[in-house]
């Protein structure tokens, strides 16, 4: 990375802007403060060659600069107040920050069929969402009474009239600046340009540290027990990061993927209870719809039955494992089958046996968990219909 790297053929491309600040951490990164003005010249991966232009429209820097820190000028992507195709789930976290406050708000691409965005508002304590509709003439509207042109014509509609409740979208959702992977070929570099920190835990696979890239990267990954703030946890919140990780196993299906060790130990929770599947060691890419494996080293309480006696794994096993998972999430950690050893949860589980509700589960999450746990795997649901039902307690609100 010492030597500039020939330039890329030159192509006709759009302007955009960038979002936020970013210093450059190569000789062939570009840095630039937030609204400067480029021409990219490539797209390739997560970095960009771009020319920076001066006021005058004139090239007089060209480099790499990360994709996710620029946006099309002139366009809704370019807007404060526009996140993109982003789940209900993380909406309500992004909103529900201490950073923003009632009025906070943001529109998203809508994720279900009939509608175009969702404008999403924070009010107090909680979120309330409205479905943003498109006519056949191309305008927009929440209620069929009254269309716009545009999204910031019907924005400055309902900051003065205010929605529902009289709520009104004040300020734009905070938005937090991404994080951007170093850009280089070599994923090998010297050791003498990482620095530890301090040891932050031990496992199987040896000590984890946290530590620094060249002083001003993070490379290490904290791993962080559940502590006493779990106890505080409403149920809607529990029920939120159980479809989280829904979601994410619907990727993973979409991307014939396996997990094969689904459990709460393998679910990263970051600020404001953002979850994220974890520990892919166990994973497989799947050709067909079964994956044979006689390995006896497997999570026996997390495991389906068919998978402990006959080694065939598919995403429906997967399902198995998420009804286990849900039994964790609702219990605030309780470890399944309690008092029940390897051997006879096997023993029993080949019966039909499935665990007892736990208290103050409702009987709607109790259900979802015994049908994940379906003797017959073609009875078990699919991610995505997991992921809709516990989804489905959160409603529109559109104005009148």
């Amino acid at each position: 990375m010492n030597s500039k790297p020939e330039p890329p053929p030159r192509t006709k491309n759009s302007l955009y802007t960038s979002l936020w600040d970013f210093k450059g951490m190569t000789e062939t990164e570009l840095s630039f403060r937030a609204g400067d003005l480029f021409q990219v010249i490539e797209k390739k991966g997560e970095w960009w060659w771009a020319k920076k232009l001066d006021a005058a429209g004139k090239s007089f820097q060209e480099g790499y600069v990360p994709s996710n820190y620029l946006a099309k000028q002139e366009t809704m992507e370019a807007e404060p107040w526009f996140f993109g195709q982003i789940s209900r789930s993380e909406t309500v976290h992004r909103l529900m920050s201490e950073e923003n406050k009632t009025g906070a708000f943001l529109i998203r691409i809508s994720e279900k069929k009939g509608a175009e965005y969702v404008l999403s508002v924070r009010d107090d304590s909680l979120v309330r969402h409205y479905k943003i509709l498109r006519n056949t003439k191309g305008n927009f509207y929440m209620n069929a009474t009254r269309s716009f042109p545009d999204l910031p014509s019907l924005l400055e509609h309902y900051r003065g009239k205010g929605l529902t409740h009289g709520l009104k979208p004040l300020t734009p959702c905070y938005k937090q600046e991404p994080k951007s992977m170093p850009h280089w070929d070599d994923w090998e570099r010297p050791k003498e340009e990482f620095s530890l920190i301090r040891k932050v835990g031990a496992g199987y696979f040896g000590e984890v540290y946290e530590g620094y890239w060249m002083d001003k990267v993070k490379v290490a990954i904290k791993v962080l027990p559940r502590g006493p703030e779990g106890e505080w946890l409403q149920k809607v919140e529990l029920v939120d990061m159980a479809s989280q990780v829904a979601e994410g196993m619907c990727y993973l299906e979409s991307q014939n993927f396996i997990h094969r060790d689904l459990a709460a130990r393998n679910i990263l929770v970051g600020e404001n209870n953002i979850c994220k599947v974890g520990d892919f060691g166990m994973a497989r890419l799947i050709k067909d719809d079964i994956y044979l494996s006689y390995s006896s080293n497997v999570p026996y309480k997390w495991t389906a039955p068919e998978a402990l006696s006959h080694g065939r794994y598919s995403i429906k096993s997967d399902v198995w494992s998420f009804g286990i998972l849900l039994y964790e999430i609702m219990t605030l950690g309780q470890n399944p089958y309690p008092g029940m050893s390897n051997s006879e949860v096997f023993k029993h589980v080949q019966t039909g046996f499935k665990m007892h509700c736990p208290p103050k589960c409702s009987p709607t999450i109790y259900g979802i968990m015994c049908k994940c746990w379906k003797l017959n795997p073609n009875e078990r649901p699919d991610f995505k219909n997991l992921r809709g039902e516990l989804q489905s307690i959160t409603n529109y609100e559109n104005p009148e």
